[in-house]
């Protein structure tokens, strides 16, 4: 359950695994995004295994993408064998269940590390023991839909949109699929435990959706 990102390993003869060097130990439900391996060596330039060095262990459930490698293995490098349910580019053919679908990450700090919809890694892990029970990076509770995604964030269907209101009407642009049956609710703290409906459901056409506001008075709203 880590997101392990902005890492970078570029000293002289050890440019290895930009973001994990793994070397006997347990990778499971992690995403490892923008990560750098590269830098110079005693050859030249080095750098090898841009988001994963895989000398030994398993990786299981675990997104490797848009890391950077100036050598080989963009995104994983080594003779690890021990992956399932992984997603990668490219396929991570030494293992089983894996997948070099789009993970479709949002790609905007601080949420980089959640799916729009149609991400390849939504439903697609494996459910581990340890994973009954168990909670996301963000404290959601794992294994939504009956199946684990990939990565450190389990994907609930609750999005967390930016709206423009004008009088009567709220429209909202958030990042999913069509046919979704959405209900929608407001707050002036999106941080905070009180959520408000507005009475209006909808099914999604598009990844825009403008809906009636008919919630009655707003709470104030916060200066600009």
């Amino acid at each position: 359950n880590c997101a392990i990102m902005d890492n970078y390993a570029g000293l002289a003869g050890n440019n290895y695994g930009g973001g994990v060097y793994l070397s006997g130990s347990f990778i499971g439900n992690c995403t490892i995004v923008r990560n750098r391996a590269d830098g110079p060596g005693s050859a030249g330039s080095y750098g090898y295994g841009g988001g994963l060095y895989f000398a030994a262990g398993a990786v299981q459930n675990t997104l490797i993408a848009d890391n950077f490698a100036g050598v080989d293995g963009t995104n994983c490098y080594g003779a690890g064998t021990n992956y399932s349910f992984c997603c990668s580019v490219p396929l991570l053919s030494n293992g089983i269940g894996n997948t070099d679908g789009d993970p479709q990450l949002r790609g905007e700090d601080p949420l980089y590390y959640r799916f729009r919809g149609g991400s390849s890694c939504i439903d697609a892990g494996t459910n581990a023991d340890w994973l009954i029970g168990g909670q996301d990076i963000e404290g959601q509770s794992r294994i939504h839909n009956g199946t684990v995604d990939i990565g450190c964030y389990e994907e609930t269907n609750v999005v967390v949109a930016n709206a423009v209101c004008s009088e009567g009407s709220v429209d909202t642009l958030w990042y999913t699929g069509t046919g979704i049956v959405c209900s929608l609710q407001y707050s002036t703290n999106a941080m905070g435990p009180d959520w408000y409906d507005t009475g209006s459901i909808v099914t999604t056409a598009s990844a825009r959706v403008s809906m009636p506001d008919t919630s009655g008075p707003q709470p104030p709203q916060p200066p600009a």
